[in-house]
């Protein structure tokens, strides 16, 4: 007996036993160990933040400019014009005019502004520009030389200029000099004078206005606030202390220096469509912008009011909804007409909605300050206001349209302004840019946020009602260490440890199937934790083994991979680099073309001022020529030249004859005194002879 209860059971464990056994870890959360608790709560982000609603103000937009001045300067400059006649043997005369510039002092220069002469002759000319223009008068004599001057003056009124304190003194011929206290210079061949004390500007404050309008402020942080103008395309951001600019009460920008802004409270303005380019009025209907029609709308809490004072003219009128609203609505006030009010110092809103013609139900405008939308709710569903060319506003659905975006202010009408006072205004254009870059990453931000938010939620809610069903794939889903298990205890989760034990599993034939067993215990459905073992737990043949499917196959616990995927999107991994070929674009250029070359443009500007002042287009009649004019031969160029060569033969001639008769007298006059001395030897010698006779006898 005791041999068939052994045999039996011998076959019972070789029945168990006699096929090939896995090793894998199991969690033993008999006796679990609490270690902490996890809390579930949604992060800080993901809660409901009120943001600041913007405000609608007047503003004006100035820059401090450098001290600058310009005034009146004076040109002078006198030249003495000779004319020179010189006489021939022949009775011809040879006439040239010259030019030679005199020098001119301060006080002359000063005389001729005040009594507009120059010396004894009077000046002719208007307004800015003064000249004695004259020749030389006077007859030629024979074979002499004679020469006549007269003094010539030219007075210009010109502009000069300082830039700033320590700019200098400039002028249409240039830098003059850099000292203040200077009153005149010499400038080539003339004085330019004026009054030294128009040059001292260190006292001055000066304010240019370069824009204004209306736009929309909200608070940046403790110190600074933001002013946007969506119809000029502009952003201000400004610090909200008070200044003391030029005796004015001015807010500095912080983005530029010497930049201010001056805020005018202001919290009502017009509302255009920036695809229409039309205003809104009270009673829901278009208007052209200049005209008498549209109204000002008051902006509180995002919510678009009007004044008291325009309640009367609100009348009656249908806004026809879109295909997706089909109750028709009237426009309708709850608050009366309070007299005696001033909407201007002390405005007393009333809130600017629809009421429904069928239910009574009233409906509120809002206005978005990021997306620029016109939003109400009608029957639980929430529409934009569009814009209909030639027809009345309706509601639709939100698409981000253009007629879907309207702006408090009124369009812009573009102005011509200098190139220098653009610059400012062009940072300001570029920070409106970089402003609706940033609200499109806002709005982008918050939708992501949004979804991140709702998907924590759902995992909360997920994670609490899997928690209910089995801790272990709670911790598991919330990537908690192995056999970690999470129990829910209200909005927290208490986590343990439970023991990690790595065994072999076997199996058992059952009728339902394969079944994974070990001892007494079988696998249970989460993978981890063990079960009692019961027949049929698992009934399908397929079995969870440690987060993966195995099926009982030759002998062996097999696993099983999937032969499809859930479907997902195709995220991109890397954006490539761009090689930035701009170079290529750009024109060649050198130094050379960035350095001043004063010298040239100084005499440049000395031949076109010579042509003014002479008040010719020739540029060969202002140059000093030595023989300008020759009224000696009227002969052409060759017959000049045969002129000059007969009379150098005449010359040659003349002076030939004069040194023969100074020779020929030369020698007649030798020959004579030698014709005496001979006579006188000879007489000398008789006399000797004689008186040797006298003292022989």
């Amino acid at each position: 007996m005791d041999c068939k209860i052994a045999l039996g059971l011998l076959s019972t464990i070789l029945s168990i036993t006699a096929v090939a056994s896995m090793n894998i870890t199991v969690c033993d959360c008999s006796q679990p160990k609490t270690i902490g608790l996890l809390d579930a709560e949604l992060p800080s982000y993901c809660q409901e933040t009120v943001a600041e609603n913007p405000v609608i103000k007047k503003y004006q937009f100035f820059i401090k400019e450098e001290p600058h001045a310009h005034w009146d300067g004076f040109v002078c400059r006198t030249w003495v014009k000779t004319k020179k006649i010189e006489g021939f043997f022949f009775g011809g005369y040879d006439t040239t005019f010259t030019t030679s510039v005199r020098p001119m002092a301060e006080k002359e220069c000063w005389e001729m502004v005040q009594y507009h002469r120059c010396f004894e002759n009077g000046m002719e000319g208007a307004k800015d520009s003064f000249a004695f223009t004259a020749s030389p008068v006077g007859p030629g004599a024979w074979m002499q030389t004679k020469e006549y001057g007269i003094i010539n003056c030219l007075l210009q009124r010109i502009t000069l200029r300082k830039d700033c304190v320590k700019c200098p003194i400039t002028s249409p011929y240039g830098i003059l000099t850099n000292n203040s206290e200077t009153s005149f210079v010499r400038h080539r061949d003339s004085i330019i004078v004026w009054d030294a004390s128009k040059a001292n500007i260190s006292d001055q404050c000066n304010l240019k206005e370069l824009k204004n309008g209306t736009g929309l402020v909200t608070k940046v942080d403790t110190s600074s606030l933001k002013l946007v103008d969506n119809t000029a395309q502009l952003e201000f951001f400004y610090y909200e202390n008070l200044e003391n600019i030029c005796k004015r009460p001015l807010r500095k920008l912080k983005n530029l220096d010497a930049a201010y802004l001056h805020i005018t409270a202001q919290n009502w303005s017009h509302i255009y469509n920036e695809e229409t380019k039309v205003c809104l009025d009270i009673n829901m209907e278009t208007a052209p912008c200049n005209g008498r029609k549209p109204h000002e709308f008051l902006l509180l809490d995002n919510e678009i009011a009007i004044n008291n004072e325009e309640l009367s003219a609100v009348h009656a009128n249908c806004i026809a909804p879109a295909a997706l609203y089909a109750l028709s609505t009237i426009l309708a006030t709850v608050i009366p007409k309070r007299k005696g009010t001033n909407p201007i110092e002390k405005p007393r809103p009333t809130n600017f909605h629809v009421k429904s013609s069928r239910c009574g139900q009233k409906i509120n405008f809002r206005w978005n300050s990021e997306t620029l939308e016109i939003t109400s709710i009608v029957d639980g569903r929430e529409g934009c206001l569009t814009a209909r060319g030639g027809l009345q506003p309706s509601l639709a659905d939100c698409n981000q349209e253009k007629n879907q975006k309207w702006i408090f202010g009124l369009p812009n009408i573009p102005i011509k302004r200098k190139m220098d006072d653009g610059q400012p205004l062009l940072l300001q254009h570029h920070q409106y840019m970089e402003h609706q870059a940033t609200v499109n990453e806002n709005v982008l931000e918050k939708e992501i946020k949004k979804i991140y938010c709702g998907n924590l939620q759902v995992r909360r809610y997920t994670l609490m009602l899997l928690a209910e069903q089995n801790g272990l794939l709670a911790a598991r889903a919330n990537k908690l260490p192995a056999c970690q298990r999470l129990k829910i205890y209200g909005d927290y989760f208490l986590v343990q440890q439970c023991k990690l034990e790595n065994i072999s599993v076997g199996m058992k034939e059952t009728k339902c199937g394969p079944e994974p067993i070990f001892q007494n215990y079988t696998i249970g459905k989460d993978g981890f934790s063990l079960h009692p073992f019961e027949e049929c737990f698992w009934a399908n043949n397929f079995v969870n083994l440690n987060g993966k499917l195995y099926l009982w196959k030759d002998g062996d616990w097999s696993a099983i991979q999937p032969t499809a995927h859930l479907s997902t999107l195709k995220l991109v991994s890397k954006f490539t680099e761009l090689e930035d070929n701009e170079a290529q674009y750009l024109l060649n250029s050198h130094d050379i073309f960035e350095r001043p070359e004063y010298e040239q443009i100084n005499a440049v500007n000395e031949i076109v001022n010579k042509i003014h002042e002479s008040n010719t287009r020739s540029l060969s009649a202002i140059l000093v020529n030595e023989r300008e004019e020759s009224r000696f031969w009227s002969f052409t160029s060759w017959a000049a030249k045969m002129r000059a060569s007969l009379i150098t033969v005449i010359l040659v001639v003349i002076l030939t004859i004069c040194v023969i008769f100074l020779l020929w007298k030369y020698k007649s006059r030798i020959g004579g005194l030698q014709e005496i001395l001979t006579h006188f030897a000879i007489g000398v010698q008789e006399r000797r002879r004689r008186q040797n006779n006298v003292l022989t006898e």
